[in-house]
C-alpha cells in the first residue's frame, strides 16, 4: 500500500495553538443606501409593467416599451398565417414570416415576408437610459452622444 494513501488532508489539528497571531477585529464595511424602488412602464398592449425592459421592444403606436410576447400577440392577430407559417424575430426591430421547405428541419426555413417593426435609426430614450444604466453597473464609462459632423468643406469647430 502506498504511503500516501492515508495522508491527511486540510488543516492539522493537533499543532499547537500557542504560537498563533491573534488577530484585530475586521474593519466594518461601509453600509449599502438602499436602491430607489423602481417604477416600470406599463406595457400599452396588457397594462401590465414591463420588468424586463432589456427584452422589450418599443411600441409601434405609443413609442414606450412593451412586451416582446405582447407585440408577437399583435402581429399574429393583424398577419393571418398559414398552415405551415410561423412568426420569428429577425433582430434590428424586424420580424419575419417563416416557413419550412422539409418540416421537420429546423435549417431549411424561408423568410416569406418580413414585418419591420422598430426605425433603428429612430431614438428611443427609454434604450438609452437602460444602457447607460447597464454601463455603469459594470463600471463602463457612458458613452457620450454623437456629434454631427461637419459637412465636406465645412471647418471643424
Amino acid at each position: 500500500m502506498s504511503p500516501h494513501a492515508f495522508r491527511r488532508r486540510g488543516r492539522r489539528r493537533d499543532r499547537p495553538q500557542g504560537d498563533r497571531v491573534e488577530r484585530g477585529e475586521r474593519p466594518q464595511r461601509p453600509q449599502r443606501t438602499p436602491a430607489p424602488p423602481r417604477t416600470y412602464p406599463a406595457c400599452p398592449v396588457c397594462s401590465e409593467p414591463v420588468r424586463d425592459l432589456a427584452s422589450a421592444l418599443t411600441h409601434r403606436q405609443s413609442g414606450t416599451p412593451a412586451h416582446f410576447d405582447c407585440i408577437v400577440k399583435e402581429l399574429r392577430e393583424a398577419n393571418p398565417l398559414g398552415p405551415q407559417e410561423k412568426i420569428c424575430y429577425l433582430g434590428g426591430g424586424v420580424f419575419g414570416v417563416l416557413t419550412w421547405r422539409v418540416e421537420g428541419n429546423p435549417a431549411t426555413f424561408v423568410i416569406k415576408r418580413r414585418i419591420p417593426y422598430e426605425d433603428p435609426r429612430t431614438p428611443q430614450e427609454w434604450k438609452r437610459e437602460l444602457q447607460a444604466e447597464g454601463q455603469s453597473i459594470v463600471g463602463l464609462p457612458v458613452m457620450p452622444e454623437p456629434e454631427e459632423s461637419p459637412g465636406p468643406g465645412q471647418p471643424a469647430p
